[in-house]
């Protein structure tokens, strides 16, 4: 459609087929259906491919905020034991008193409502085990204890674990022993409650005698003082993590402790059975840190629940409105195609109109450089005879021998145009000298359409007037310079004249440092005087090069020298590296010595 409708030269060759075979009629719109179909088709897979993407990128944004939240809530849970650590920092020795208040400040219901219990083991000799005011159990002869001494449940139902030494049983005995190994928060398995009997797992953190860290191991474990415990029940912290307004009941969630998912790592499953009976999901993993532990995540979602409606019938949908379109631009199309001649050739009247009407001459070819399209300002511009309508579809190699006797150097005027083709890049205003001592400028445009070359435009102005005018200037320059150097060399002559101090015409310290400044501005002014005459003379071409057998070391270790002076006034460092010698060559001393200077010059200035 976009062809034939934005396209001409598609458009003009479409309508010189149907004007000559009228048959083709039928078989164009035919064609132009069984496209439209083909290109429904193609739509309706990418769009399905689209749109289970999106939902597969759903369901991976939906995981991700999911596996962010079970992150923070585990931290902050693991994180109120620091608080516990801070009470006993704070205090040489924590009363009963104190840690009830402190548990009855934090308000575990409500801020922590998945934590069952909150407990401190107190490291424990034999000979301190007889003045407690409680029995240790499970009854055992050892070096020490830790029996909880103060604790604190919060499920209904508990029994008192006053007593119970944690380090009887070989779990938490372990678990324990690598909290203060590593002076970090450790947690257990999934075990057996003391007070409540349900499954929980717990995080052991330690505290040390003297309220510090120890850095190395057998410090601490000779300075541990007790053990900090909190426990976590299954049957409350899992569900308040996956509420619906998380998972809203579209993804089921596994979690398994440590990073295998075999079935009896499972420590929690949302249990959306439906999901499994699918055939068609997503699948995700994922690992939180929790403690010293690490969980896995697994995330089960039928992938039809993130696809919108659209998708779910999006095939038979899009087909039955890819058909009706098919039929509805089939018709519009044995329109157009039996209209547009009549609108091509408006088109194009239109723009030829448009190029004869420039004020410059252009010529337009197209892509294999055949003339399409000029105006006549082009054809006088080379004192071609004729009308452009002669030339259309000519070779434009072919017709630029007719305006070799025009052009002054030829050869080069048709190398650079074979240059500038070849490139195929915008080149404005080249200066072209024709034989009747005239000047013309070309600009070449290239024409490009979705990335390709379609030809280029030409475009040839008359530029004799501003060849003068600019020629006229240069002159003024070089004759206003050469005048202005006679007055600046009496002023030098005068002034070393003033400078030679002859006896009895001594001149005052002020009136030295005058001459002085007049020498260095007649000095400057020369130096001006001589580049503007440089210029000019680039300008007018009289500029000559006369390069003799030189030294060229001897040359630029002159224009080092007298460059020295700017760089010590401006505290900077010129350093000049050469050989011991270097052969003679062939070079304008003159002009090399004025380019080593400018080079000097603009490395102090810039």
């Amino acid at each position: 459609i976009y062809l034939l409708i934005e396209d001409s030269w598609w458009n003009v060759r479409i309508m010189e087929i149907l004007r000559k075979r009228k048959v083709l009629v039928p078989v164009t719109l035919s064609f132009i259906f069984i496209i439209s179909m083909i290109v429904t088709g193609g739509v309706a897979l990418f769009v399905k491919g689209d749109l289970e993407k999106q939902a597969l990128l759903r369901f991976e944004n939906q995981t991700q905020q999911i596996t962010s939240f079970v992150e923070n809530k585990m931290a902050l849970y693991v994180g109120s034991i620091y608080g516990i650590q801070g009470l006993f920092a704070a205090s040489e020795d924590v009363s009963k008193l104190e840690w009830a208040s402190y548990i009855s400040e934090i308000n575990v219901p409500k801020r922590y409502s998945g934590i069952s219990a909150i407990l401190y083991a107190q490291r424990t000799t034999p000979e301190m085990a007889t003045r407690l005011p409680f029995k240790i159990y499970p009854s055992a002869t050892k070096e020490e204890y830790y029996p909880f001494t103060y604790t604190a449940t919060f499920v209904e139902g508990s029994s008192t674990s006053v007593g119970y030494d944690i380090s009887s049983d070989p779990v938490r005995f372990g678990v324990m022993t690598k909290a203060i190994e590593t002076d970090a928060p450790a947690a257990t398995p999934v075990v057996q409650s003391v007070t409540t009997k349900i499954p929980v797992f717990s995080v052991y953190a330690p505290i040390y005698k003297n309220k510090v860290t120890h850095e190395t191991v057998e410090k601490r474990k000779e300075n541990i003082e007790g053990i900090i415990s909190v426990s976590f029940r299954l049957q409350k912290i899992f569900p308040d993590l996956f509420d619906n307004s998380l998972i809203d009941g579209k993804i089921d969630v596994e979690i398994y402790d440590g990073t295998s998912t075999v079935e009896d790592a499972l420590l929690y499953d949302t249990s959306f059975a439906k999901i499994h009976e699918s055939d068609k999901s997503f699948h995700q993993t994922k690992t939180v840190q929790v403690a010293d532990k690490i969980w896995t995540l697994n995330f089960i979602s039928d992938s039809t629940i993130f696809l919108p409606l659209i998708e779910r019938f999006g095939e038979d949908v899009i087909m039955t409105t890819g058909l009706i379109f098919s039929i509805l631009i089939t018709m519009f199309s044995s329109v157009y195609i039996r209209s547009r001649e009549k609108a091509l050739l408006s088109k194009n009247v239109q723009l030829e109109a448009l190029v004869k009407s420039f004020p410059f001459g252009v010529l337009i070819e197209d892509e294999q450089r055949r003339m399409i399209l000029g105006n006549a300002r082009m054809m006088n511009s080379f004192g071609i005879k004729g009308t452009i309508e002669n030339f259309v579809g000519v070779p434009v190699p072919k017709a630029m021998d007719l305006i070799k006797p025009m052009i002054k150097d030829y050869e080069a005027f048709k190398k650079r145009d074979l240059e500038i083709v070849a490139k195929h890049e915008v080149v404005a205003d080249e200066k072209i000298e024709l034989t009747n001592n005239t000047y013309i400028s070309r600009s070449y445009i290239p024409l490009y359409y979705e990335n390709m070359l379609h030809g280029a435009m030409w475009i040839y102005k008359d530029i004799t007037e501003e060849q003068q005018i600019d020629r006229m200037k240069t002159e003024f320059v070089s004759l206003a310079s050469h005048q202005l150097r006679t007055p600046l060399t009496s002023i030098k002559w005068y002034t070393e004249l003033m400078n030679d101090e002859e006896p009895g015409a001594e001149l005052s310290k002020t009136q030295k440092a005058y001459v002085k400044e007049i020498g260095d501005a007649s000095e400057r002014m020369v130096e001006l005087v001589g580049s503007l005459l440089n210029v000019s003379r680039l300008e007018l071409g009289t500029f000559a090069i006369e390069p003799v057998k030189s030294d060229l070391l001897e040359v630029v270790q002159v224009a080092v020298r007298e460059s020295e002076p700017n760089f010590i006034a401006k505290k900077q460092t010129l350093t000049f590296t050469h050989p011991e010698k270097l052969p003679a060559m062939m070079l304008d001393q003159k002009v090399t010595h004025i380019i080593i200077q400018n080079l000097l010059s603009n490395a102090s200035k810039y």
